[in-house]
């Protein structure tokens, strides 16, 4: 009994769970001509020039077509 849970402590923590290692941060963005699934690299490049964190990853949390702006969750490795 004492193996199983020893396994299932060693499994959960290498999936990660309740740990987090990535930071987040939800950004306005403005050049909404990159906000497009063919363009994410260059918004990548952008963001990580504009803001000088090592980015990851993006999600599109908006999409402002009246103001030109978007709403982006940046995630990056602190």
């Amino acid at each position: 009994m004492l193996a199983i849970s020893n396994l299932l402590v060693i499994w959960g923590l290498e999936r990660g769970f309740g740990f987090s290692c990535e930071g987040k941060k939800q950004i306005v963005y403005e050049r909404i001509e990159l906000v497009h699934t063919k363009r994410r690299d260059e918004l990548i490049v952008d963001l990580k020039k504009r803001t000088g964190l090592p980015i990851i990853r993006v999600n599109i949390l908006l999409i402002d077509y009246l103001w030109d702006t978007a709403d982006i969750m940046v995630y990056y490795f602190p």
